[in-house]
């Protein structure tokens, strides 16, 4: 089955650093689409699980609004993680998160979204060609976890809810860095990665039903119901945007961010994507399964500090292999972003990086669109 993927990378951040006050869950679940925004916006979505390019849509924000209603849980569901009150401290609490590479980063569910995380070659030459910018102090490390509820009742759990019968196997993940619990059928494929809180699933036979006549109410509704089915935590993400479909495909998409943390800068952005067919079917989705714990205030490195770590190779190099026999990476800007970051299970931690974008020349002389990812936390009290 060809799983359901993103090429939805989401911006980097301006600012030295973020503080996110994290409320505790309150009774959401039963939730009402209040307000519905519309506007002009146009965004061009890929779906790999059809193997098409999907129209261009119009994009609207829906508003969702608490309620005190206490939904009926299904047979199984799920106990969802709490979450502890965040922490702000003058250091890190709980040890200097993972080293930024190729096999730290998470970049989501579903093949890779965009390539990299290898090492460039010795003859790398660094070109700096903008001013260096005042990156702050401090930003904030945010400590994530994952359900703890047994994984295999979640995975078999949405599978059922979906339509895909079938008993949880165990096997590698699509980039074989970690191991994913799965269930097949003839109806399609659910994937969740347990070291990370990955998913992503694909359903076959598309609009097989009648029109249901969809509107952006009801397309967010029908996720936000699906994703209470099966127990996701609702009270971690902030509010649907629905893509309408146009040019007679009648699937929709409705993506929900995660709220307590800052946009992550590579790879699938935190929270859920859903696509919905037009007889009201989901179809495909994939997202994070993952609960704020705790977060603590660190010390930044300086841009200086950052183009030395370039020199000397480090950090997460996208672009596929174009730097790997070295060559002139040319630095165009320099911000502060974030990344998710693991190290094995339990140690799972959205944290800030020093964001270099520009353009590679390699040994041929041909150029290629570079971005590389610098830890910008100071470890170890450097």
């Amino acid at each position: 089955f060809i799983r359901a993927t993103t090429d939805a990378i989401a911006p980097t951040l301006a600012s030295a650093s973020m503080n996110v006050t994290h409320t505790a869950p309150t009774a959401r679940i039963g939730v009402e689409l209040a307000t519905v925004l519309s506007t002009a916006e146009q965004s061009t979505a890929t779906r790999s699980a059809a193997a098409t390019v999907a129209p261009t849509v119009a994009e609207t924000t829906v508003t969702v609004v608490a309620t005190a209603v206490t939904p009926t849980a299904p047979a199984s569901a799920p106990t969802t993680t709490s979450v502890a009150a965040p922490s702000q401290t003058a250091a890190l609490a709980s040890g200097d998160p993972p080293h930024v590479d190729g096999t730290t980063v998470e970049i989501g569910p579903g093949p890779a979204i965009s390539g990299g995380g290898g090492s460039p070659g010795s003859n790398l030459e660094i070109d700096v060609a903008t001013a260096l910018p005042d990156l702050g102090v401090s930003a904030t490390v945010f400590y994530m976890g994952t359900p703890s509820d047994d994984l295999s009742n979640i995975t078999l759990r949405a599978a059922q809810s979906l339509g895909i019968v079938g008993d949880v196997a165990e096997g590698p993940s699509v980039d074989s860095r970690h191991s994913e619990l799965h269930v097949e059928s003839a109806y399609g494929h659910f994937a969740f990665t347990p070291d990370t809180g990955a998913f992503t699933f694909a359903t076959t036979g598309y609009a097989e039903g009648p029109d249901a006549g969809l509107n952006q109410r009801a397309a967010a509704q029908t996720a936000l119901d699906w994703l209470t089915t099966v127990g996701y935590p609702l009270a971690t993400l902030g509010q649907p945007v629905v893509l309408a479909p146009s040019d007679g495909i009648g699937q929709w998409r409705v993506q929900i961010a995660a709220s307590a943390v800052p946009v992550i800068s590579l790879g699938r952005p935190s929270g859920v994507e859903l696509w919905i067919e037009a007889d009201g079917r989901i179809s495909s989705g994939d997202g994070y399964w993952l609960t704020l714990q705790h977060q603590d205030t660190a010390q930044l490195i300086t841009a200086s500090d950052a183009i030395d770590a370039l020199k000397a190779g480090d950090g997460y190099w996208g672009g596929g292999d174009a730097a790997s026999n070295g060559g002139t990476f040319h630095v165009d800007s320099l911000s502060l972003g974030y990344v998710l970051t693991s190290s094995g299970r339990g140690a799972l931690i959205v944290q800030p990086v020093v964001v270099a974008s520009g353009r590679f020349t390699m040994p041929d002389g041909n150029d290629t669109p570079m971005t590389v990812y610098v830890q910008a936390v100071r470890v170890g009290g450097g």
